[in-house]
């Protein structure tokens, strides 16, 4: 990748880091309705990728330095996108917040990365 478009690429992972978490939150209401769940249990899918990501992140970054952060970032970017999508289809509500805490782990792994 050209040394000019590097560091636009990784502002951008930090922001899509910080929005993927709470993009959904004026949606949860909606979100509980097709799942007939309350609000306050749709409110998981925020909590869940919020803890996994804050339990995640200094373990991720604690062992990020004995991997090549090239390949480290390229893996949960993956991930990310791929936990995106499959929380778009997912049938029920635990589903959908199992696979947050999935995502949350794998946003937690993008930060040291990108800063690695």
């Amino acid at each position: 990748m050209s040394s000019r478009l590097f560091l636009p690429v990784l502002a951008l992972v930090v922001f899509f880091v910080g929005a993927t978490e709470f993009m959904i939150a004026p949606m949860l209401t909606p979100i509980g309705t097709a799942f007939g769940a309350s609000p306050a249990a749709a409110s998981w899918l925020i909590s869940g990728y919020a803890l996994s990501y804050a339990l995640g992140a200094p373990l991720i970054g604690l062992i990020a330095h004995r991997i090549d952060w090239r390949m480290l970032l390229a893996v949960a970017l993956a991930l990310l996108a791929a936990d995106g999508l499959a929380v778009a289809f997912a049938p029920t509500l635990g589903i959908a917040i199992a696979l947050r805490v999935l995502g949350g782990v794998a946003a937690a792994a993008l930060i040291p990365a990108v800063f690695a």
